[in-house]
This record gives structure tokens, C-alpha cells and sequence, in this order.
């Protein structure tokens, strides 16, 4: 069968064409970039294409089009495709559809912490034995890249509530590690998104599993809807799975896990923050849902390293550490924050931010000026606009400052070099440069390094 991705350079994108293409089927796709992703489709013989044009859909005459909801509904390809004999999915859809394939299928959902937990989870079901296939949204090292084909009946992937994209999975366990206020460029308030979280643990077939983070103040609206087997995690609050004793080092953390109220083990992580602890939870509840003897797991937990982008540690400048972080929401920017001061305990925190989106930074921009208090300095660069346009009402001076109004010793830069020369020009040993953001921003990171090999 030949099947034709819109956009198959996305992360989720190039995932499921890298599945599609190892059960034998013909691949081609189109996109405004190629990164390695897409590179590895092309060596394995897929058809690449640099422009979105109507042609492409011609040339491939493609029995399946799948495309992301990024793409433009007037976008030139896509019309051509809807006008063909090909059968057009938007990729939640499609994804949905091959989820439905696999009887133990997990779906981990949340405002935060998606990418890490779902890495987490894969590498947990790796060395515990079992076989699984995943959809990563980072790459990790344990499966050499952001996707993985296993030969069990166990399926893992992300799924994200913008657009309420998630809502066309059906998992056997469904995970909602949080629900936070974002994305409101498609939901109206905090009431829609409750309500779509609601939604998607509906999805979940009564004989499955809700696996949802108890502490969180809008999880209980949705567990007394649940229709499936609740599991809940926490730390603050009583739950079924429950961490306790929690203290931080420089190695990462540790803590006592309960199970209804009975001690099972202590955890062990290298990955630094409380809010691994919880993403930890909720791996562990998900392999006792699939009656994985513990023991593999909270061995597996304590060698997870993380995914790229997430925490990342890319070396060291004038002895100063360099990390690299995906956090562009308030929330996100505070935990990694915490995470950095009590992994590292830094003579001095410099946190590098690209704003993600001028509506995330207009709807938020309050807690975005408060977000960063637990940083010594803050360097804020030009925004990484995504889909939008420019907004001269919320873009990275208006963030900056807000910032001022809290904090003093915040800078606004219209480059990375620009970033990269104010750290060079005060950099002390001992301390820790965070970059921040879900575009390239880790680019700062890249010219310091090279400074280094180039002295």
C-alpha cells in the first residue's frame, strides 16, 4: 500500500511513517524541512518531497494521505489529496486507527511531562521484557530515536489535547498526569479543557484504566465520571500509588512508594524534580496494570536518563554547566527551575527563554513574569512564532518587561549570538545555564560549545 504523509517531518509524523514503512508499505511524504527523522525514512526508500504542491499527490498517486493538523485546509497538497482516490486521515485519526490494532494500548496525556513519561514508560516495558511499540515526542537514546516497532501487543504514545487531538485514541490505560491552563488559541477557558480531559478518559473501555495524578486540583471532576478502573497517583495526597519520604540530592531523588497505603520499594531517579516523581508514579501504575512484576520496573526508573531536550546536559563552558530544557509554559519553566537548583545547587542560575507562541505569552503573561523567580539571571530572546503571525502586544520585550516588574537583573536579545555573548562576557565556574523554549533556543548552547572547540 502506498501512503503519503503531509508534513512527515514532525515528530509524530515521521513516527508513524517509520512504523508503516517497516510493515512493508510504500512511503512518501512532504515537508518545509528535512531533519535526521526524515533522512532515515528516505535511506530505507521513502520518496521525499521539499514543497507542498498538488503534484506530489500526481506523481505518488497514494492510496492513504495522511497530514497534520498544522497543515493549512486550503494547503494546495492537501486539497489534491482530498480530490484523489486516497483515503485522507488528519494524524490524531490515523493514529487512533492503528492504536486499535494493539490489545494493550497506553496513551499517556497532560499538559506536562507527555514526552518524558512516554520515553520513561517505553524504556521501563524494554527492560522489563516486554516488547513494546512507541511513539516518542523526543528522541531517545534507549530506542535510537523517537520510535520504536515491537512484536507484543503493547502500544505506547503521547497524546496531546490540543485540537482535541487525543480524543480520537481509545488506550486500554489512559493517563492524565496533569490538566493545566494552555492552548488558548483553540480552548476557551480552564472548563473546556476539564471538559476535554473528560472526553478522553471516556475513550477508555470500561474494563481499561484511568491512571490520573490525584494532587491535581481538576483530576477529581473527571474521576468521579470515570467509567473504567480508576488508579490514582500522588504525593501530596493519599492515593493508590503513593510517593513519600521524597528528598532531593544531587544525584536526582529518592522515595518511598506505597501501594494502599503498604510500602513496595524505594525510587530511585537520576532524572532531577518532583514532578518526575510523578511521571514516575504513573509508569508505575501502568505496569501494575499490566501485571509487570515490579521489581524490573523500579530498577529500570532508577538508569532512566531522560530525552532529548528534556533536562538534557550538553556539556560545560568556562566551568559552567550547559542544559537544555523543552519548558516554554509557567508551570514547566518553575518545576525545571526547582529541578536545576536542587540537582546542581549553582553558585548562579541563568535561565535563557524563547517564548513559544505570542497567545501562550498574552494568556499567561502573569504567571510567565512570575515564573522565573528562582532564576538568578534571565535572558529572554526573540519568540519562536510557530504558526502565528507577529504580535507586537505580546511579543518577547512585552515579556521582558513583565519580568522586570518582579525580578532586576533581566535581559531582552534580538539573537542567540547576542545571548551567547552576555554569557560569555560574566560567566563564573560553578555556574548553571539553563536554556528554555520549544523552538531552537538550545542554538545558544551550540555557539558556546563551539567557542570551546575553536579556543
Amino acid at each position: 500500500m502506498k501512503i503519503h504523509f503531509i508534513g512527515i517531518d514532525g515528530i509524530s509524523m515521521s513516527a508513524i511513517a517509520k512504523i508503516m514503512q517497516e510493515q512493508g508499505h510504500q512511503i512518501s511524504g512532504s515537508d518545509l524541512k528535512k531533519s535526521s527523522l526524515t533522512e532515515r525514512l528516505i535511506e530505507k526508500g521513502a520518496l521525499f518531497f521539499d514543497s507542498q504542491i498538488a503534484k506530489n499527490i500526481e506523481q505518488v498517486d497514494p492510496d492513504i494521505v495522511v497530514y497534520t493538523a498544522a497543515i493549512n485546509k486550503q494547503n494546495p497538497e492537501l486539497v489534491a489529496a482530498i480530490n484523489s482516490r486516497a483515503t485522507v486521515y488528519e494524524r490524531s485519526k490515523y493514529l487512533g486507527k492503528m492504536s486499535k490494532g494493539y490489545k494493550n494500548s497506553i496513551a499517556i496525556a497532560g499538559s506536562h511531562g507527555k514526552t518524558t513519561t512516554t520515553a520513561m514508560i517505553t524504556s521501563v516495558l524494554i527492560k522489563s521484557g516486554v516488547d513494546p511499540t512507541a511513539l516518542v515526542g523526543g528522541e531517545l537514546a534507549d530506542i535510537q530515536g523517537n520510535v520504536r516497532i515491537g512484536q507484543s501487543d503493547v502500544f505506547v504514545t503521547e497524546a496531546c489535547e490540543y485540537v482535541e487531538s487525543f480524543l480520537s485514541i481509545y488506550p486500554y490505560i489512559g493517563v492524565i498526569l496533569n490538566i493545566d491552563l494552555d492552548h488558548l488559541d483553540f480552548f476557551k477557558d480552564i472548563n473546556h479543557i476539564i471538559s476535554s480531559f473528560s472526553k478522553f478518559s471516556q475513550n477508555i473501555p470500561t474494563d481499561g484504566f484511568l491512571v490520573i495524578n490525584s494532587d491535581d486540583e481538576y483530576a477529581w471532576s473527571i474521576i468521579e465520571s470515570n467509567k473504567s478502573n480508576t488508579v490514582t497517583f500522588g504525593i501530596d495526597e493519599k492515593a493508590n500509588w503513593q510517593a513519600k519520604n521524597c528528598s532531593f540530592y544531587a544525584g536526582g531523588s529518592k522515595s518511598d512508594i506505597y501501594y494502599n497505603g503498604e510500602y513496595i520499594d524505594t525510587l530511585k531517579l537520576i532524572v532531577p524534580g518532583k514532578h518526575n516523581i510523578y511521571n514516575a508514579l504513573s509508569v508505575i501504575a501502568c505496569c501494575h496494570s499490566l501485571n509487570i512484576d515490579l521489581k524490573k520496573p523500579f530498577e529500570a526508573l532508577a538508569s532512566f536518563v531522560g530525552t532529548h531536550r528534556r533536562f538534557e546536559k550538553r556539556g560545560a563552558y568556562k566551568g559552567a554547566f550547559l542544559i537544555d530544557d523543552y519548558a516554554h509554559h509557567p508551570k514547566e519553566i518553575k518545576a525545571t527551575i526547582s529541578a536545576a537548583r536542587d540537582s546542581h545547587s549553582p553558585k548562579k542560575l541563568t535561565v535563557i527563554y524563547q517564548p513559544h507562541t505570542y497567545t501562550r505569552t498574552k494568556n499567561l503573561l502573569e504567571d510567565f513574569s512570575k515564573a522565573f523567580s528562582g532564576a538568578d539571571r534571565v535572558i529572554i530572546t526573540p519568540t519562536y512564532a510557530a504558526r502565528e503571525p507577529y504580535d507586537e502586544t505580546a511579543d518577547s520585550k512585552i515579556l521582558t518587561s513583565s519580568i522586570l516588574k518582579f525580578q532586576d537583573d533581566v535581559h531582552y536579545v534580538d539573537s542567540y549570538e547576542e545571548a551567547a555573548d552576555l554569557i560569555d562576557q560574566s560567566i563564573i565556574p560553578g555556574e548553571l545555564i539553563v536554556t528554555m523554549g520549544a523552538g531552537p533556543v538550545d542554538g545558544v548552547i551550540d555557539i558556546l560549545l563551539n567557542k570551546t572547540k575553536n579556543q
